[in-house]
């Protein structure tokens, strides 16, 4: 059996070590269509965008499962991208702290959250850790905006100028020039 190199933390945003990127991923939730929306920004230790993208959700059961299906969206774009170590980050503690993977879950989300233990084995090294709203702000925004315009897309190397404002204010907020 393989031992486990998933981790769970809980910290504030800040810059990742060298060679790990951060995937932030986040969910809007309509509970009268039961549609959800995951917003996903994949950065560098620099904080450079490499990624964004957003996703629509039929037959979302609850706001939870919403982020629970970001969650293991914001897993599967780290392998499409080929990402060896990776930070994921939420704003939702609970789906966080669920990806400990010490017992069973037994949620009606089990088969994602499942899959998403799994699918964290994968790479070289993996950290789940909870972000502050304010600080997935860029995420949040894509999220709303998707579910809003009832948009997808994946970007690289970008991210739409409607959530460029959020990323420029981390970036000052850490000490980055700004390079818009």
């Amino acid at each position: 059996m393989r031992k486990s190199n998933t981790i769970v933390e809980e910290t504030w945003w800040k810059v990742s070590q060298a060679h790990t990127v951060k995937i932030n991923f986040d969910a809007t939730y309509n509970k009268k269509e039961s549609k959800s929306s995951s917003g996903i920004t994949i950065r560098n230790g620099y904080v450079k965008v490499l990624h964004s993208k957003v996703s629509l959700h039929e037959n979302i059961p609850t706001s939870f499962a919403a982020k629970v299906v970001a969650c293991l969206q914001a897993v599967e774009l780290g392998f499409f991208v080929n990402l060896p170590m990776v930070e994921i980050e939420g704003d939702s503690l609970t789906v966080i702290r669920k990806m400990k993977g010490d017992r069973e879950d037994k949620s009606e989300i089990r088969p994602c959250i499942t899959d998403i233990r799994s699918m964290s084995k994968r790479f070289e090294k993996c950290v789940f850790k909870h972000a502050l709203r304010q600080e997935n702000k860029s995420t949040h925004i894509l999220a709303t905006k998707g579910l809003k315009r009832r948009e997808e897309f994946y970007l690289s190397n970008a991210i739409p100028g409607y959530a460029e404002q959020s990323v420029e204010i981390n970036e000052r907020m850490l000490g980055f020039p700004v390079t818009g």
